[in-house]
């Protein structure tokens, strides 16, 4: 969990608003796509669109 902490290089925001495209509902917190949460930034007014770490 720890790494969800760190935020994105390109818009600064953390690595957990960087869910958008990734469905909570199924997603276990040990699959790599939720886990590495590098879809686009779910921040309003954002528009990074995938995370840079």
């Amino acid at each position: 969990m720890r790494v969800l902490e760190k935020p994105c290089r390109r818009c600064g925001h953390q690595k957990a608003v960087h869910t958008g495209g990734a469905k909570k509902d199924g997603w276990a917190i040990y699959d790599p796509t939720w886990a590495n949460a590098s879809g686009w930034c779910q921040t309003p007014g954002c528009t990074c669109s995938r995370r840079t770490s």
